[in-house]
């Protein structure tokens, strides 16, 4: 399936259900801080772009290596969670 498909389904269903995703996306991978709602507003195979509404600020979060298909942004998204889950753990033990 080409990104042009499935990016809406993609944004929609990132947007409608894991808006918490979204935020630990921002706080791990980029240097911007979201005070509140983050909305998913594009994807391909090399970025994610996500904006922030509370500082009307676009961050856009690379996928390293780029993703393969439409079909590998289920994993590499579930993937990136836990990776931002345990870094900001570690970050959360070391700051305290």
């Amino acid at each position: 399936m080409s990104f042009s498909t499935a990016a809406p389904r993609i944004i929609n269903h990132m947007n409608e259900d894991h808006a918490d995703a979204l935020r630990l996306y921002v706080r791990a991978f980029s240097d911007a801080v979201p005070n509140g709602p983050v909305r998913m507003t594009g994807i391909d195979a090399d970025t994610m772009t996500l904006h922030l509404a509370s500082s009307d600020t676009t961050v856009r979060i690379p996928f390293d290596p780029p993703l393969e298909s439409a079909d590998d942004a289920h994993t590499r998204l579930v993937q990136m969670v836990q990776e931002a889950r345990a870094t900001l753990d570690d970050h959360d033990a070391s700051a305290s």
